[in-house]
């Protein structure tokens, strides 16, 4: 009888375990999916999606356009600047590349960043993101005031020298509750159906196992 019992325990503890890590793999990956999405976004300039996934608010402060590349600045606790080449440029193709001097550096009164000796950055290639994506951003701590920035490309030439004024307050858009991300990753359900499939072929296996074993004690 305790061997019965001790069986079915054992079956049900088995199957909520792996039926649980299949679950939560199968939205991990789902999330990632859902992200994947908004980066495609991003790949055409919209970084609404995007920041929206990630922030809890952010603030819009330009778009600038230039012959090679479009610049699109936002605020949220930082402020964000996004670099989207807008043909094919020189960048990084791998990331311990030593000869890419992309960077950014943001000049103010008493304030001075510059990208290459930043502790999130330091000597990582930014341009190497170009590999995967279509655009590179920076995030720098500041606060609100005009700024001289000055964005240089993978040989040290400078393709954009002027001064912005950085507002911090404003009309900030937020960003997804929790209901509309999982709203987002209910869209497509597919990503559920290995976890039904695992729940069946374990309950199945139970059985038949438990079936044998039953007809062999008695």
């Amino acid at each position: 009888m305790w061997k019965k019992i001790t069986y079915i325990l054992m079956s049900i503890i088995v199957i909520v375990l792996i039926t649980l890590f299949t679950l939560s793999m199968q939205i991990k990956k789902r999330n990632q999916d859902v992200f994947n999405h908004y980066v495609e976004e991003a790949n055409l300039g919209n970084y609404d999606n995007f920041l929206k996934y990630q922030a809890k608010a952010y603030l819009h402060i330009d778009d600038i356009l230039l012959e090679d590349y479009s610049l699109s600045l936002y605020y949220t606790d930082t402020l964000i600047v996004f670099v989207r080449p807008l043909k094919e440029v020189k960048h990084a193709t791998d990331r311990f590349d030593k000869n890419d001097q992309t960077s950014l550096t943001v000049a103010g009164v008493d304030f001075i960043y510059y990208s290459k000796q930043s502790e999130h950055y330091g000597d990582f290639p930014i341009s190497y993101g170009l590999e995967k994506i279509s655009f590179y951003y920076y995030e720098v701590d500041l606060q609100a005031n005009t700024y001289l920035f000055t964005l240089k490309d993978y040989d040290g030439i400078d393709f954009y020298n002027e001064s912005i004024l950085i507002e911090t307050e404003g009309d900030f858009e937020p960003g997804f509750t929790k209901e509309e991300i999982v709203k987002a990753l209910k869209e497509d359900q597919s990503y559920l159906t290995s976890v039904y499939v695992v729940f069946g072929l374990l309950v199945a296996l139970s059985l038949g196992i438990g079936f044998y074993l039953f007809r062999k004690w008695h």
